[in-house]
Protein backbone atom coordinates (compact mmCIF):
# COMPACT_ATOMS: atom_id res chain seq x y z
CA UNK A 1 0.00 0.00 0.00
CA UNK A 2 1.75 3.13 -1.27
CA UNK A 3 -0.70 5.62 0.18
CA UNK A 4 -2.85 5.28 3.32
CA UNK A 5 -6.58 4.74 2.98
CA UNK A 6 -8.93 6.93 5.04
CA UNK A 7 -12.66 6.16 5.22
CA UNK A 8 -15.57 7.82 7.05
CA UNK A 9 -19.06 6.79 8.14
CA UNK A 10 -21.95 8.17 10.20
CA UNK A 11 -23.19 6.01 13.06
CA UNK A 12 -26.71 7.35 12.55
CA UNK A 13 -26.94 5.40 9.28
CA UNK A 14 -26.14 2.10 11.01
CA UNK A 15 -28.58 -0.75 10.35
CA UNK A 16 -29.12 -4.31 11.67
CA UNK A 17 -27.24 -5.79 8.71
CA UNK A 18 -24.22 -3.66 9.60
CA UNK A 19 -24.14 -4.75 13.24
CA UNK A 20 -24.33 -8.39 12.12
CA UNK A 21 -20.77 -8.06 10.75
CA UNK A 22 -19.31 -7.69 14.24
CA UNK A 23 -17.48 -10.52 15.95
CA UNK A 24 -18.75 -11.56 19.39
CA UNK A 25 -15.82 -9.72 21.00
CA UNK A 26 -16.60 -6.53 19.07
CA UNK A 27 -20.28 -6.74 20.01
CA UNK A 28 -19.39 -7.18 23.69
CA UNK A 29 -17.03 -4.22 23.55
CA UNK A 30 -19.75 -1.99 22.09
CA UNK A 31 -22.28 -3.12 24.69
CA UNK A 32 -20.06 -1.87 27.51
CA UNK A 33 -21.04 1.70 26.70
CA UNK A 34 -24.11 2.93 28.56
CA UNK A 35 -25.21 5.67 26.17
CA UNK A 36 -26.88 4.44 22.97
CA UNK A 37 -24.99 6.99 20.87
CA UNK A 38 -21.67 5.71 22.22
CA UNK A 39 -22.62 2.11 21.47
CA UNK A 40 -23.67 3.13 17.97
CA UNK A 41 -20.37 4.94 17.35
CA UNK A 42 -18.29 1.98 18.51
CA UNK A 43 -20.36 -0.40 16.41
CA UNK A 44 -20.10 1.84 13.35
CA UNK A 45 -16.33 2.13 13.76
CA UNK A 46 -15.92 -1.65 13.96
CA UNK A 47 -18.13 -2.15 10.90
CA UNK A 48 -16.29 0.54 8.92
CA UNK A 49 -12.93 -0.99 9.83
CA UNK A 50 -14.04 -4.43 8.66
CA UNK A 51 -15.42 -3.12 5.38
CA UNK A 52 -12.36 -0.98 4.67
CA UNK A 53 -10.03 -3.89 5.41
CA UNK A 54 -12.11 -6.15 3.19
CA UNK A 55 -11.83 -3.73 0.27
CA UNK A 56 -8.08 -3.37 0.78
CA UNK A 57 -7.36 -7.11 1.06
CA UNK A 58 -10.12 -8.71 -1.02
CA UNK A 59 -11.43 -10.60 2.01
CA UNK A 60 -14.99 -11.06 3.23
CA UNK A 61 -15.82 -8.38 5.85
CA UNK A 62 -17.43 -11.08 7.98
CA UNK A 63 -14.21 -13.09 8.20
CA UNK A 64 -11.63 -10.30 8.44
CA UNK A 65 -9.54 -10.86 11.56
CA UNK A 66 -9.27 -7.81 13.79
CA UNK A 67 -7.51 -8.11 17.13
CA UNK A 68 -6.67 -5.60 19.84
CA UNK A 69 -3.78 -5.25 22.25
CA UNK A 70 -3.18 -2.57 24.86
CA UNK A 71 0.47 -1.42 24.81
CA UNK A 72 0.31 -0.56 28.51
CA UNK A 73 -1.36 -3.57 30.14
CA UNK A 74 -1.16 -6.07 27.22
CA UNK A 75 -4.88 -6.85 27.55
CA UNK A 76 -6.58 -8.04 24.37
CA UNK A 77 -10.07 -6.66 24.99
CA UNK A 78 -9.06 -3.06 24.23
CA UNK A 79 -6.25 -1.02 22.71
CA UNK A 80 -4.99 -0.37 19.20
CA UNK A 81 -6.68 -2.54 16.53
CA UNK A 82 -4.51 -4.87 14.46
CA UNK A 83 -5.10 -6.94 11.31
CA UNK A 84 -2.78 -9.97 11.63
CA UNK A 85 -1.19 -11.22 8.44
CA UNK A 86 -2.04 -8.17 6.32
CA UNK A 87 1.01 -6.01 6.94
CA UNK A 88 -1.34 -3.08 7.49
CA UNK A 89 -1.42 -0.66 10.40
CA UNK A 90 -4.80 0.58 11.62
CA UNK A 91 -6.16 3.65 13.36
CA UNK A 92 -9.73 4.39 14.42
CA UNK A 93 -11.26 7.71 15.51
CA UNK A 94 -14.69 9.10 16.28
CA UNK A 95 -16.38 12.36 17.26
CA UNK A 96 -20.09 12.30 17.94
CA UNK A 97 -21.70 10.18 15.24
CA UNK A 98 -18.76 10.54 12.83
CA UNK A 99 -16.33 7.60 12.75
CA UNK A 100 -13.18 7.21 10.69
CA UNK A 101 -10.54 4.58 10.01
CA UNK A 102 -7.10 4.69 8.43
CA UNK A 103 -5.09 1.84 6.91
CA UNK A 104 -1.39 2.38 6.23
CA UNK A 105 1.82 0.50 5.51
CA UNK A 106 3.44 2.01 8.62
CA UNK A 107 2.20 2.95 12.08
CA UNK A 108 -0.43 5.67 11.67
CA UNK A 109 -2.74 7.83 13.73
CA UNK A 110 -6.02 9.40 12.58
CA UNK A 111 -7.97 11.93 14.63
CA UNK A 112 -11.19 13.86 14.01
CA UNK A 113 -12.93 16.59 16.01
CA UNK A 114 -15.51 19.35 15.59
CA UNK A 115 -14.57 22.99 16.40
CA UNK A 116 -17.63 23.44 18.62
CA UNK A 117 -15.97 21.17 21.18
CA UNK A 118 -13.22 23.77 21.62
CA UNK A 119 -15.25 26.85 22.56
CA UNK A 120 -14.00 26.63 26.18
CA UNK A 121 -10.78 28.71 26.39
CA UNK A 122 -9.53 26.48 29.22
CA UNK A 123 -8.89 23.69 26.71
CA UNK A 124 -6.05 25.74 25.23
CA UNK A 125 -4.04 25.19 28.40
CA UNK A 126 -4.19 21.43 27.83
CA UNK A 127 -3.09 21.63 24.22
CA UNK A 128 -0.84 24.60 23.48
CA UNK A 129 2.82 24.83 24.40
CA UNK A 130 4.52 28.09 25.39
CA UNK A 131 5.34 29.03 21.79
CA UNK A 132 1.95 28.07 20.33
CA UNK A 133 -1.14 30.18 19.81
CA UNK A 134 -4.71 29.60 18.59
CA UNK A 135 -6.92 32.59 17.81
CA UNK A 136 -10.20 30.69 17.56
CA UNK A 137 -11.90 27.38 18.43
CA UNK A 138 -11.32 26.29 14.82
CA UNK A 139 -7.56 26.89 15.09
CA UNK A 140 -7.40 25.14 18.46
CA UNK A 141 -9.32 22.21 17.01
CA UNK A 142 -6.86 21.96 14.12
CA UNK A 143 -3.90 21.97 16.50
CA UNK A 144 -5.57 19.32 18.67
CA UNK A 145 -6.20 16.84 15.86
CA UNK A 146 -2.67 17.24 14.55
CA UNK A 147 -1.18 16.47 17.95
CA UNK A 148 -3.60 13.62 18.65
CA UNK A 149 -2.76 12.06 15.29
CA UNK A 150 0.93 12.14 16.23
CA UNK A 151 0.54 10.48 19.65
CA UNK A 152 -1.75 7.87 18.12
CA UNK A 153 0.85 7.05 15.47
CA UNK A 154 3.63 6.70 18.03
CA UNK A 155 1.42 4.61 20.29
CA UNK A 156 2.22 6.87 23.24
CA UNK A 157 -1.34 8.20 23.50
CA UNK A 158 -2.24 9.83 26.80
CA UNK A 159 1.18 9.05 28.30
CA UNK A 160 2.53 12.06 26.37
CA UNK A 161 1.07 15.45 27.21
CA UNK A 162 -0.12 17.33 24.14
CA UNK A 163 1.61 20.51 25.31
CA UNK A 164 4.94 18.75 24.78
CA UNK A 165 4.12 17.94 21.16
CA UNK A 166 4.82 20.94 18.91
CA UNK A 167 3.21 21.27 15.49
CA UNK A 168 2.91 24.03 12.92
CA UNK A 169 0.30 26.76 13.34
CA UNK A 170 -3.22 25.95 12.22
CA UNK A 171 -2.98 28.22 9.16
CA UNK A 172 0.25 26.56 7.99
CA UNK A 173 0.75 23.17 6.28
CA UNK A 174 0.73 20.40 8.87
CA UNK A 175 4.13 19.33 10.19
CA UNK A 176 5.62 18.03 13.43
CA UNK A 177 8.19 20.45 14.85
CA UNK A 178 9.25 18.67 18.03
CA UNK A 179 8.34 15.65 20.14
CA UNK A 180 9.42 14.45 23.58
CA UNK A 181 12.23 11.93 23.22
CA UNK A 182 14.09 10.87 20.06
CA UNK A 183 13.47 12.74 16.82
CA UNK A 184 10.67 11.11 14.81
CA UNK A 185 10.58 10.43 11.07
CA UNK A 186 6.92 11.27 10.68
CA UNK A 187 4.61 12.62 7.99
CA UNK A 188 1.75 14.76 9.29
CA UNK A 189 -1.05 16.06 7.09
CA UNK A 190 -4.57 17.40 7.27
CA UNK A 191 -7.06 15.13 5.51
CA UNK A 192 -10.60 15.71 4.20
CA UNK A 193 -13.31 14.96 6.76
CA UNK A 194 -17.13 15.05 6.84
CA UNK A 195 -18.59 18.55 6.56
CA UNK A 196 -17.91 20.71 9.60
CA UNK A 197 -15.26 18.37 11.02
CA UNK A 198 -11.47 18.61 11.10
CA UNK A 199 -9.09 15.66 10.73
CA UNK A 200 -5.37 14.92 10.56
CA UNK A 201 -3.31 11.83 9.78
CA UNK A 202 0.21 11.02 11.00
CA UNK A 203 2.41 8.24 9.60
CA UNK A 204 5.70 7.01 11.04
CA UNK A 205 8.53 6.20 8.62
CA UNK A 206 11.67 4.13 9.06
Amino acid sequence: MDEPVVAWADARSLGPADAALLSPAEARRAERYRRPEDRAARTAAAVLLRRTLARATGADPRTVEVTRRCPLCRATDHGRPEAPGTGLHLSVTHCGSVVGVALAATAAGLDVEHPRRFADPAIAGEVLGEEEHAASPAELCRTWVRKEAVVKATGDGITVGLRGVRVTAADEPAALLSYPGPLLALRLRDVPAPEGYVASLAELHD
